[in-house]
Order: C-alpha cells, then structure tokens, then sequence
C-alpha cells in the first residue's frame, strides 16, 4: 500500500505528464501547411460563347521542381451523371511556383456542371516522384461555387 505522500507524489507528478502532453504537440501533429502537398485548386469557371472556361490556381508545395504534371478531371452535372473526362496537361512547376492554368470546355455551358473529380494524375516527373506519389499528395479545392474532391 502507497502511503498518502507517495499518491500525492505520484498524482502530481502523473498531472505534470498530462500538462505536457497537451501543451507540446508531437511531430505527428505538424500544421498541413509543412506537408507537401500538391494543391490544385478549382479557382473559376467561365462562360464562354461555346461552352466554359475552368481556371485553376495549381501550388507545388512537394519540396522538389516538377518536370511536368498531368492530371484526369471529370466534370458531374448537377444530378451526378458524368458530362465529361479530360486530361488536364498542366506542365512543368519549379520548386515552391503557383502557377495559373486556365482551359475551355466546348459544349458544356458552366452553370451544367455540378461537380468536379480530380480522378488521377497521369504524369508527375519530378525528383524521385511518381504519379502516384503525387496523387497521394494532390490537395484539390475549390472556390468556384461547385465542389472539387478527390
């Protein structure tokens, strides 16, 4: 049996540990923003006389330069059904580069679209990258007013 000043030690000493583990976060929790990751972010969709132009604001937060970057988009309309697939050739990223890349959708009016899917990235070059690296890491957003998800 613990004398009373041996448990008064003990729970002191098991409430500084607790103090601790809360104020200090491990390397585990570190902020997304040290990740790398690879943001592409659905920034605008455009009306066009023939059909809508998507701008994308795209980051290369990987750490190294991309040599070139390729990726599936597939745009939904508004009660799910796929209106399109398309190969998005985005090119090369130097380290840490935002780049703008806008492209025109024939046909397909902007207010028609419901959502976007990022479905794959089909070219990645990089040091040491692959494609699927880079999917593992692709960080897709919106802010044109439709959801954009992986």
């Amino acid at each position: 049996m613990l004398s009373s000043h041996t448990t008064r030690n003990l729970s002191l000493l098991l409430f500084a540990v607790a103090c601790c583990t809360v104020a200090s976060p491990s390397r585990a929790q570190k902020p997304a923003d040290d990740k790398p990751a690879l943001v592409i972010e659905l920034n605008k969709l455009e009306p066009i006389d023939d059909g809508c132009r998507i701008a994308f604001v795209i980051q290369n937060k990987l750490g190294v330069a991309l040599g070139s970057l390729a990726f599936e988009l597939v745009l939904f309309d508004k009660s799910q059904r796929i209106l399109t697939l398309l190969s998005v050739e985005a090119g090369g990223f130097p380290r840490t580069k935002t780049r703008v890349k806008q492209f025109d959708i024939k046909a397909i009016a902007c207010d028609g679209i419901g959502r976007a899917l990022l479905n794959d990235i089909s070219e990645c070059s990089g040091s040491q990258l692959t494609a699927a690296m880079c999917l593992k890491a692709s960080v897709p957003q919106s802010r044109a007013g439709i959801p954009f998800t992986s």
